[in-house]
């Protein structure tokens, strides 16, 4: 699975629609890719470690999200049955 699929619709660097709008998932995404790209870029050595860690943090909880169980926001309607007062 891709970065793009995992943003669902997201595109790329938008870090402000992710975290406005987007689930957590979307959000940790955006921000994985970006510290990725931080990361390729030049980056001072004393702070590669410190983002490495983050980069780590985050891709280990996109992929606990990941492996959760979709959560069903509608579970439909549940029908009530007749009330029968002699029941109680």
């Amino acid at each position: 699975m891709t970065d793009d699929e995992d943003s669902n619709s997201l595109p790329p660097g938008t870090t402000l629609a992710a975290a406005t709008k987007g689930t957590r998932l979307q959000l940790l995404t955006v921000a994985r890719r970006r510290l990725a790209e931080v990361i390729d870029g030049n980056v001072p050595v004393h702070a590669l470690a410190r983002l490495m860690t983050e980069l780590d943090r985050l891709d280990s909880e996109i992929r606990r999200l990941e492996s959760l169980p979709p959560e069903d926001d509608d579970p439909g309607l549940i029908e009530d049955e007749p009330f029968d007062p002699s029941t109680i």
